[in-house]
């Protein structure tokens, strides 16, 4: 089966600068509004790739690693490359490259786009990230 996986960031730490990017996380709505864009992601790449939202059970690291956030499908977690951002954050992992038909479909190059070769997947995958942002931007 192939799952879409967005999340946002929540930071953990001992030292001072990590308790005070949880300090600023924590009195900003940076957590909120990133899992308000990511829900939004989430919704689009569902529909316009037709794979289900992620349940906690369906990956080892989502129960070990993650925090389930209000909205269906979208887990916090630790990431390095988020703890300097500042503003609303959606990191994604939107389809399961393990399952032998999905590789195939990410690997093919069956569309062009200025002239290089691309695969159709992946430029769906990036137009649901795009419409998913529109949206949150919409709702504002």
């Amino acid at each position: 089966e192939i799952y879409t996986f967005p999340y946002t960031t929540l930071f953990r730490s001992s030292t001072l600068a990590g308790r005070l990017n949880f300090l600023r996380l924590f009195l900003s709505p940076d957590i909120e509004n990133s899992v308000k864009l990511s829900s939004a992601v989430a919704k689009n790449i569902s529909a316009k790739l037709n794979v289900p939202l992620a349940k906690k059970e369906d990956a080892t690291y989502l129960s070990k690693n993650c925090l389930s956030t209000p909205a269906i499908g979208i887990y916090a977690r630790d990431l390095e490359l988020a703890r300097l951002i500042k503003g609303p954050l959606v990191y994604g992992e939107p389809l399961y490259q393990d399952n032998y038909t999905e590789c195939r479909l990410l690997t093919s190059k069956d569309e062009s786009i200025a002239g290089f070769p691309v695969s159709a997947r992946i430029k769906t995958v990036a137009e649901a990230y795009y419409e998913g942002i529109v949206e949150y931007i919409g709702e504002r």
